[in-house]
């Protein structure tokens, strides 16, 4: 069975390739890498955002939306994983905004 954190990061990694032009590709690339200086932009971002959210059904809260959310796959999956255990009633950890 695929972890939370596990399943986030799956979907994240898949929504940007199929939406951002990044070199080297998101499968390539370390969870601390700045996605902005592989090439993602402000509309694949929002693109992104509302494709996660569609697949994993959940909404970014306003507090989070911001340049700093999709600066690298692990803040952006931190994120996710923090919105989808808290959806389920699951003990969360913390998420930096």
């Amino acid at each position: 069975m695929t972890s939370v954190p596990e399943r986030c990061e799956q979907v994240v990694r898949a929504q940007l390739a199929a939406h951002a032009e990044l070199h080297p590709a998101a499968d390539q690339l370390a969870r601390t890498d700045d996605l902005y200086d592989h090439g993602l932009t402000s509309l694949a971002s929002a693109r992104i955002m509302l494709a996660v959210e569609g697949e994993l059904g959940i909404e970014f809260p306003e507090r989070l939306l911001g340049k700093a959310l999709f600066s690298s796959i692990g803040r952006l999956t931190d994120a996710c994983a923090e919105l989808v255990d808290a959806r389920s009633g699951s003990v969360t950890r913390g998420v930096a905004s």
